[in-house]
């Protein structure tokens, strides 16, 4: 039974030679340029003459202004938060990033229900201060003829009462107004985290 053979490669002038496995870590002597070869095992000596650089080293420039947290290239000196990781560079803090919940037709409903109602609350006072001062239709029947303004009657109470319903038209249209126009849509919440040991 023959011994195991193996091939090795030196270092200084690439010849290769066959040493035998008995001699696994020692040094002899390359035959051709008299240089000193470690005998290893074959495949590691040709992944390494293969690729002597394996990992690759790049030069990076060094008048680069650079973020202290994730070294991501900054725009200018000046810049005071990092756009690739929110780092400002002024307080020393990250900015958190936060996971919000998807706006739902059903959260859209409800923000908007508020203001549909005020609306339909002001378009009613409205209505009313026209019943009240115009005398039409009469309430009379319905025992509340004395808050319409008629001549020769008290004429203060439907006048205090329009001007009451008036007020709170006001309140009613601002704030329908402010939910409908200005900000029909409902804040975004943060993501719920889920309770351990739910299912």
């Amino acid at each position: 039974m023959s011994a195991q053979v193996l091939t090795v490669a030196c270092p200084q002038c690439k010849t290769r030679f066959q040493a035998p496995a008995s001699l696994m870590g020692k040094k002899v002597k390359c035959k051709k340029c008299g240089g000193v070869v470690t005998v290893v095992q074959a495949r590691e000596e040709e992944e390494w003459t293969k690729n002597p650089n394996p990992y690759g080293v790049t030069q990076e420039k060094y008048d680069v202004v650079r973020c202290p947290f994730c070294a991501k290239e900054l725009e200018s000196e000046d810049q005071k938060i990092c756009l690739n990781c929110g780092f400002n560079l002024q307080t020393r803090q990250r900015i958190e990033t936060k996971v919000l919940e998807p706006v739902t037709a059903v959260d859209m409903m409800i923000w908007l229900l508020p203001g549909i109602g005020s609306a339909v609350g002001m378009l009613l006072c409205l209505l009313g201060i026209l019943c009240l001062l115009l005398a039409k239709p009469d309430l009379t029947d319905y025992g509340l003829g004395w808050l319409q303004f008629k001549q020769g009657d008290n004429e203060a109470i439907p006048i205090y009462a329009s001007v009451g319903l008036g007020f709170l038209a006001f309140l009613a249209g601002r704030f329908a107004f402010i939910r409908l126009v200005l900000n029909p849509r409902p804040p975004e919440a943060p993501k719920r985290k889920k309770r351990e040991g739910a299912d």
